[in-house]
């Protein structure tokens, strides 16, 4: 059994060592910025490629606009940024924000909300647990708010299927479902109050 539990934390050392855990830190702009919008444009990219955009735009003008875009939600002051590294990579990012409840002649007629805006995590790193550590990042984040908020929302695109599966593994039920042009976005929200 000596032997076992030996080998165990020896393989666990080999494979994760202290220097590859996984560390969230708050967004530098200075420090992040390029790596983040990197990051957010390859998870983006799929978006493009069966969309009438090319038809408009070459895929240079199409990155080049959609990083421009990422950099200014990116400098936002309403959103809060934090950043996952690992082995000295940024390997995913989370923004996040709190929408007041509103009180109609002193009755509270909605909660606070946190509101996930984006996620993302890094092609090779994708499939670890990572966005689950940082969706638990900003919940926990979110929290430290006063009031704090009853519930988690997010609007993720329709044909995202990885990102679903992500939220309904971790608890996030369907609102409603937005048609939008060119793409149909899927609410989800998740009770937080009690977590």
């Amino acid at each position: 059994m000596k032997k076992l539990l030996v080998l165990l934390f020896l393989t666990s050392a080999i494979f994760c060592p202290e220097d590859e855990k996984p560390v969230i830190a708050n967004y530098d702009a200075t420090l992040h910025e390029k790596a983040v919008t990197e990051i957010f444009f390859q998870n983006q990219k799929y978006l493009f490629e069966d969309s009438d955009l090319l038809d408009q735009s070459t895929p240079q003008e199409i990155e080049k606009s959609h990083k421009h875009d990422v950099k200014c939600f990116l400098a936002n002051p309403e959103y809060k940024h934090k950043v996952l590294t690992r082995s000295g990579d940024i390997a995913g990012f989370i923004s996040f924000s709190i929408k007041k409840g509103q009180r109609v002649k002193s009755k509270i007629k909605s909660k606070s909300s946190l509101w996930l805006h984006a996620l993302a995590v890094s092609k090779e790193y994708q499939r670890q647990g990572l966005g689950r550590m940082l969706i638990n990042e900003a919940i926990a984040q979110g929290k430290k708010y006063k009031p704090s908020p009853a519930i988690a929302k997010l609007n993720v695109m329709a044909k995202n299927n990885a990102a679903q599966a992500l939220y309904n593994a971790e608890g996030f039920t369907v609102s409603k479902v937005q048609p939008r042009n060119p793409y149909a976005l899927v609410q989800y929200e998740k009770n937080i109050e009690n977590d």
